[in-house]
């Protein structure tokens, strides 16, 4: 994703990737489009697997990043768990700040 955002021209890669650690497993989100056209954030596992939501999901980055998903054991759970975490662990940023 980080090399794809150093070549991007479309814009689908413009963002911030930060590393969060949920249940004592490491995880990736970027606020990167990825051809959504918006959509707030995206998760990944190591091994670039996407989090899909089993409820509610209403577009999958695969052509982006690749086709394999991953779920979490409770969305509720998570959800709560990414309103109060802190994004301070930055991996990436193409992100220009004044």
């Amino acid at each position: 994703m980080i090399t794809k955002a150093e070549n991007d021209k479309t814009g689908n890669y413009i963002g911030t990737i930060w590393l969060i650690k949920y249940k004592g497993k490491d995880m990736f989100v970027t606020d990167m489009a990825l051809g959504s056209g918006g959509i707030a954030n995206y998760f990944f596992d190591c091994s670039g697997n996407h989090l899909i939501w089993r409820r509610g999901e209403s577009y999958c980055p695969s052509d982006y990043v690749g086709k394999k998903h991953f779920y979490v054991d409770d969305e509720k759970d998570f959800g709560n768990f990414f309103r109060n975490v802190k994004l301070d662990v930055v991996i990436y940023s193409n992100i220009i700040k004044p």
